[in-house]
């Protein structure tokens, strides 16, 4: 920072309990479609979270447990925690998050849409934005924050809307 950060008006306490109080607020005093809307975002991003941590836990472990060649082990060690932290995703997703009670069939395949479709999008993005910045492999990991972050703000309000829509009882007029 420049002096260290003496022009900033930013005090960080004040500030972010400014931003805070306004989430809070909206969640214990809005109307109830935006309280159901921020608790179900919430859960998701609860979701993720506890997802992204399983997916890094198994990947470390079975990085070090699987006796196999560089590339091969830690790309086993790779899709074999993603396949286990995406179905628990799913399943987290589908019931505590949507709370869809509909059959699974449907909705897994397109989690597996989703999935890949997400996964190609950030592997493709971050590519490019590599090669526009001429980034190293340390600044591509910090070009991949944001883009994932855009992807996980997309995915939510795409298994909102398509993943595990509602389906209504009462036929279409």
């Amino acid at each position: 920072y420049i002096d260290e950060n003496q022009t900033s008006h930013f005090n960080t306490v004040k500030d972010s309990w400014r931003i805070y109080k306004l989430i809070f607020r909206h969640l214990f005093h809005g109307d109830k479609k935006e309280k159901a809307a921020l608790k179900s975002f919430l859960r998701f991003s609860g979701s993720s979270a506890i997802c992204f941590l399983l997916d890094y836990g198994l990947f470390t472990l079975l990085n070090s447990v699987f006796r196999l060649p560089d590339g091969t082990r830690e790309l086993c060690a790779t899709y074999g925690a993603r396949i286990v932290s995406a179905v628990t995703n799913f399943f987290l997703n589908r019931l505590l998050v949507f709370q869809d009670k509909s059959a699974a069939g449907q909705s897994i395949w397109r989690y597996a849409v989703l999935a890949v479709v997400q996964a190609s999008l950030s592997a493709v993005l971050v590519s490019v934005l590599q090669d526009l910045t001429n980034a190293t492999n340390l600044l591509e990991t910090v070009i991949k924050i944001p883009v994932d972050g855009v992807l996980f703000l997309a995915s939510y309000q795409i298994q909102k809307r398509w993943v595990f829509r509602q389906h209504t009882d009462t036929p279409d007029k």
